[in-house]
């Protein structure tokens, strides 16, 4: 309808533009707007020609659903939505394939409790010796045994010369022993008379084993002490002085101006108060008066005849 009123208010204008170019008078317009404005004389002016516009109608009912418009463009993305709700849980996947490497080794596990010892095996076969230990240390000296009796006598030595030293029937041998096994020559022994003796030529000429580390008769200065009637003149039996805290020995010995060794035996204790004196033949004698509290002399004995001794002879290989 809306359409017809259209066409219609067209034709009227038309119509009423032709109207006022011939000179005719136009319709005057309605209440409705189906009109224009009077034009009362012929004229070419647009406002005559088309008219004045009028007040719009009312619209019309509304036309038919046309087609949907092409697609718009895509507009922004919205923002991203709150997180949806927990998934069921999937199925197992399938197992991978076997790794070829291998992990390190782990920590070796607690030792674990000892199990029951087994049944005794049957003797092995016995094995080689094994080597030899080291030498124990060396026990303690046993004590000494019985003395056994006499064997019977050995093999003579060979020919070569007596050996380096060889007891005797009187004289011994002395020699020292070491802790480690060593030994070696120290002195003669005269077991008869009970002394050490050493090789020494006596008043005779001769060599006898002559006691040694007896009482000298004859001190550093080479004096003597007498106390005889003839000490005045210091010749006779000297006497042996002995100082305190000194042991008289067996035997005096002394060396007279040849070289030769004489030995004489110790005495008797020469009585307190006797006159005393000190001295050589050479030098002089001087009276020295009665022993103090301190020393105490004793009488030499004569002269000891070499024979007493024991004969030695020297050797040369």
């Amino acid at each position: 309808m809306t359409t017809f009123m259209k066409t219609g208010f067209l034709a009227a204008l038309f119509l009423t533009a032709c109207s006022e170019k011939q000179g005719a008078a136009a319709p005057t317009p309605n209440d409705s707007g189906d009109g224009g404005p009077t034009c009362s004389a012929p004229t070419e002016s647009a406002s005559c020609l088309q008219g004045v516009a009028g007040p719009s109608g009312k619209d019309g009912a509304p036309g038919a659903k046309g087609d949907p418009g092409a697609a718009g463009p895509a507009g922004p993305s919205g923002k991203d939505g709150a997180p949806g709700a927990k998934g069921d849980k999937g199925d197992p996947g399938l197992p991978g394939p076997a790794s070829t490497i291998s992990g390190p080794a782990g920590a070796p596990g607690a030792t674990g409790p000892a199990g029951p010892a087994g049944p005794t095996g049957p003797s092995g076969p016995a094995g080689k010796d094994g080597a030899k230990g080291d030498t124990g240390t060396k026990g303690d000296k046993g004590d000494t045994g019985d003395k056994g009796d006499t064997g019977p006598s050995g093999p003579s030595g060979a020919a070569s010369g007596p050996s380096m030293y060889a007891s005797g029937t009187r004289i011994s041998a002395k020699y020292f022993n070491t802790a480690d096994g060593a030994h070696g020559f120290s002195s003669w022994y005269d077991k008869y008379l009970g002394v050490a003796c050493m090789p020494a030529v006596s008043y005779d000429g001769n060599t006898y084993c002559m006691p040694t580390g007896q009482s000298p008769l004859v001190d550093a200065t080479g004096n003597s002490w007498y106390a005889t009637a003839q000490g005045a003149s210091c010749t006779g039996n000297p006497v042996l002085l002995v100082r305190a805290g000194e042991t008289a020995k067996t035997f005096g010995t002394m060396v007279n101006s040849l070289g030769q060794t004489i030995a004489r035996r110790i005495g008797a204790q020469v009585a307190a108060g006797t006159t005393l004196y000190y001295g050589n033949t050479t030098a002089g004698c001087w009276v020295k008066g009665p022993p103090t509290a301190q020393d105490t002399f004793y009488a030499a004995g004569d002269l000891i005849e070499p024979s007493t001794f024991v004969a030695m002879t020297e050797t040369v290989e």
